[in-house]
């Protein structure tokens, strides 16, 4: 019977695989909302814009703040603090607009600050499942992804995707997320 402890040269070539893929940096956009600090990938963030006029939505959906005219499109800009379960905040200088490009289109997440760009290791991240309200967040799917130190931060990695439900997307962008011809 083999050592369990020994491990097959395919085995340890996956371990090593897997450990320099952990290794890999990954850049994080850090923001804040009502003082917590979090962490979303850089990849899908178009860019950063400060907070501006919007032009109303009739009847809209309560999440939304309205219109952005960004680069000459039209993006919704939604308050992420709502979103979240959060109060709403009055803008401050620091608030900043955070273009991020969904499957659907561009939206627009208002953030109290954008902190900072920083490279990550994966291998600090941690999946998170913790109880929220009685209700235990998924490893898997949603907002929060995982939590991760940085500096002397304790950061929740989110999904920018993943702040908006299907309904809330079908609401913001019918004729990109409709089943029908």
């Amino acid at each position: 019977m083999p050592n369990e402890s020994q491990s097959s040269p395919r085995d340890q070539e996956m371990s090593a695989h897997s450990t320099e893929k952990d290794r890999r940096p990954v850049a994080l956009l850090t923001f804040q909302l009502d003082g917590h600090v979090y962490g979303a990938l850089l990849d899908p963030v178009q860019e950063l814009v400060p907070l501006m006029t919007l032009s109303p939505i009739p009847r809209g959906p309560e999440f939304v703040d309205g219109l952005a005219r960004i680069r000459n499109d039209a993006v919704p800009v939604v308050d992420t603090r709502s979103c979240l379960g959060m109060e709403r905040a009055s803008p401050t200088r620091g608030s900043r607009i955070i273009v991020t490009r969904l499957e659907a289109g561009l939206l627009g997440l208002v953030v109290d600050r954008v902190l900072d760009v920083v490279e990550l290791d994966q291998s600090a991240a941690r999946d998170l499942a913790i109880l929220n309200d009685s209700t235990v967040v998924p490893k898997r799917g949603g907002f929060v992804m995982g939590v991760a130190r940085i500096g002397n931060d304790l950061v929740q990695l989110v999904r920018l995707d993943g702040l908006l439900d299907g309904a809330q997307l079908a609401r913001l962008f019918p004729e990109r997320t409709s089943d029908g011809p």
